[in-house]
């Protein structure tokens, strides 16, 4: 298995020569974990095959506690035949474990994961920003907003992040940057017109021009405060 920052990377290790892909042996199942390109893993799988190699795609959703924790979502893009031979390897990294079609569909599949969680997290931060500047006591907004329709993942920031200030790294922002990418990069591709992930995607880019590229992504609570003129 493989875990590695984006696609160039992931193509180098399996593709060059001398690379997983050669020098694997016939029967082998090789996993890849990274967050890449739907386009990475296409390219990989058929030469693997070739070779009489078997490969998957397995991005992962929970971030440095999850894998801590063993309690990672799997979302894995391959044969549905090679993902149960597999199946009992993955668990050791989390428990829920999704075959999501082909190749190139576990990629997707966690772009649209990414964007959608940094989506959510953004509107909490320019909810809390309002309500601080209109004189509300943050944790009053999140007792309030957990027990109402406005309840999410991303509100458990508030206490554990927000409030506290503190922004290290679980999921860093320029990790963020780059799914958001990958995601808008796939809407190109299918001409589907989207804007909360351009939105979003700008968000990490003022907080890496600002020098924050390896701070957690809720680090972008500080560029929504600073527009606000939040002190």
């Amino acid at each position: 298995m493989t875990c590695l920052p984006a696609s160039p990377d992931v193509e180098a290790l399996y593709l060059e020569p001398g690379g997983l892909v050669e020098r694997a042996r016939p029967g082998t199942i090789l996993i890849d974990l990274s967050s890449v390109l739907p386009s990475t893993p296409r390219k990989i799988e058929p030469r693997a095959k070739a070779r009489g190699v078997e490969f998957l795609e397995a991005p992962v959703s929970g971030g440095v506690s999850g894998a801590r924790a063993a309690t990672l979502a799997v979302m894995v893009g391959g044969d549905p035949q090679v993902l149960e031979r597999a199946r009992p390897v993955l668990r050791a990294i989390g428990p829920n474990i999704f075959g999501v079609g082909p190749v190139g569909a576990g990629n997707t599949v966690k772009a649209i994961n990414n964007m959608m969680a940094c989506v959510n997290s953004l509107a909490m931060m320019e909810g809390l920003v309002l309500g601080r500047k209109a004189g509300l006591d943050p944790m009053t907004i999140y007792e309030v907003v957990k027990a109402s329709s406005g309840g999410s993942k991303a509100l458990e920031r508030i206490p554990t992040a927000i409030v506290p200030r503190n922004f290290a790294p679980g999921f860093k922002v320029f990790l963020m940057n780059k799914d958001l990418e990958t995601f808008n990069t796939i809407a190109k591709e299918l001409h589907v017109p989207v804007s909360f992930s351009n939105v979003a995607q700008r968000y990490q880019q003022a907080a890496m021009a600002a020098g924050l590229a390896d701070q957690d992504t809720s680090v972008a609570l500080t560029i929504i405060e600073k527009l606000a003129a939040l002190d």
